[in-house]
């Protein structure tokens, strides 16, 4: 009579957290019960289920959601700002541990103006956006002439690098060359320095004049 025995290992039947890891982007000191109260009532009006705020480690939070759909609602919902200081968002690794420095990605819809009349295209888009970083989306009803007096484009920013105010772009219409200064409009940016372009700091942090 053949013995069959059972060795497999018990596994844990609960589900995996659904949950983002999350840092803010500042050299600013801040109160991080009143960060985890802010995002709280931000999210949970957006979000079908509670979506819980709570410190993690290294001057991380953990933003754990009820179901997939809620995180993706606050993904999209990209960029989300604290005092004026923008939020960077990275999934949870246990292979890969993640540390304040891995994260530096923030996604952000730019508005591209000055740009001469027919002279739209996805071409334009993809260099425009070759120039800044990766290319996420496309406003597709703005790249269509007479609709918008800008192009918008979606980007992956790494906030560690200056912002760009605008480009000059060389363009050639009806045999035509000549170079154009394009203006650079960001979507829900928040307070950065004027002096060196970045984000985590203003002004008055800036280190050149501490």
């Amino acid at each position: 009579m053949d013995e069959f025995l059972n060795n497999v290992n018990p596994t844990n039947d609960s589900p995996t957290p659904i949950s983002l890891l999350l840092k803010l982007h500042t050299v600013k000191p801040f109160n991080c019960p009143s960060l985890m109260k802010a995002l709280f009532g931000i999210w949970s009006s957006q979000c079908h289920f509670p979506v819980s705020v709570s410190e993690h480690v290294d001057g991380l939070f953990l933003v754990t959601f009820g179901c997939e759909g809620d995180k993706g609602r606050v993904l999209e919902g990209q960029p989300w700002h604290f005092a004026q200081s923008i939020t960077i968002f990275a999934a949870p690794e246990s292979s890969f541990p993640i540390t304040p420095e891995n994260l530096h990605y923030v996604p952000f819809w730019i508005q591209v103006y000055g740009i001469p009349f027919m002279c739209k295209s996805y071409e334009l888009v993809r260099f425009i956006a070759s120039e800044i970083s990766d290319l996420i989306e496309v406003d597709k009803d703005t790249v269509k002439e007479g609709t918008r007096p800008y192009l918008r484009i979606r980007i992956l920013l790494d906030v560690n690098l200056p912002i760009r105010k605008g480009m000059n772009i060389r363009f050639i219409k009806r045999g035509r060359e000549f170079v154009k200064w394009l203006d650079f409009k960001y979507e829900r940016l928040p307070d950065f320095c004027f002096f060196c372009g970045k984000l985590d700091h203003t002004k008055r942090y800036y280190r050149a004049y501490l």
